[in-house]
């Protein structure tokens, strides 16, 4: 029980191994590279490829990636037809690493240009650009480039679509590890980085040789009501990988001294 808790958290890609060797390959052969680009290369090849939200790395490699696959595919397709592709991210996904493999694609030249842009070209723009977004957002300290500044989640209540009401219904937005590629699923929509849209809405591990050592955690509370105090108290567990120990057995529930909520049929 304890290991596949371990696992529901789990924040290492695996995928991304392939895709950051090709970046800092990229890197590597480009001898005349700013010491910026440098300090960037150095820390991506001893990355261990894990999202966690404390990692400088997983933002450089997360917003790298996004402009990677804009600018390996966008300027064949227009912006529409981009966000239809990459609506479903397992598709770009697949396809990048079987791209990047092959030295005879000719997918990398961005048609937009008289010249020939190859392989190289792509990944050193893809990540420059994605250097001078970090620093805009957060300014020159690289270690201030924190994926769960970047990667958030919120999670939304119909009535808090509009202000003030986001701050009555809306629980978030909280600080996530992980990507698509990740168990613990973080994905975001690479049309409109970097928000987590997809995740784990529920995590439960179950002991069958000892069911009364069940743990659960809901992403935000038991209860409905936003005035409740069992409306998001499970929310900062969610986010650590604590967990609730599930109680099922009938007699330890009475003696606990909860509080019971009774549901009567109207007019008894």
């Amino acid at each position: 029980a304890d290991d596949f808790s371990l696992m529901q958290m789990d924040v290492q890609s695996v995928y991304a191994d392939t895709v950051r060797d090709a970046m800092v390959a990229a890197l590597r052969q480009w001898r005349t590279r700013p010491v910026l680009l440098t300090r960037v290369m150095n820390r991506l090849a001893l990355w261990d490829c894990r999202m966690s939200v404390s990692s400088t790395e997983a933002s450089i490699y997360n917003v790298a990636y996004t402009h990677l696959l804009r600018a390996t595919f966008g300027d064949e397709l227009d912006s529409a037809l981009f966000d239809h592709y990459v609506f479903l991210s397992n598709v770009p996904t697949r396809v990048l690493p079987q791209l990047l493999a092959d030295t005879t694609a000719t997918v990398f030249d961005d048609v937009r240009t008289p010249g020939v842009e190859t392989q190289q070209h792509i990944l050193i723009r893809s990540i420059t650009e994605a250097v001078n977004e970090l620093r805009s957002r957060f300014g020159p300290d690289m270690d201030r480039w924190h994926w769960g500044r970047l990667h958030t989640v919120e999670f939304r209540h119909p009535l808090g679509a509009a202000s003030p009401l986001d701050r009555i219904f809306n629980v978030g937005p909280i600080a996530v590890g992980g990507n698509n590629t990740t168990i613990n699923n973080g994905e975001f929509n690479f049309s409109n980085p970097y928000r987590a849209a997809v995740g784990p809405s529920m995590r439960f591990v179950v002991d069958l040789a000892s069911p009364d050592s069940s743990f659960l955690i809901l992403t935000t509370g038991q209860s409905g009501q936003p005035f409740s105090p069992h409306y998001a108290d499970h929310t900062a567990l969610w986010q650590s990988g604590a967990m609730h120990r599930l109680i099922l057995n009938t007699n330890v529930i009475r003696r606990s001294g909860w509080k019971r909520l009774l549901l009567q049929p109207a007019g008894t």
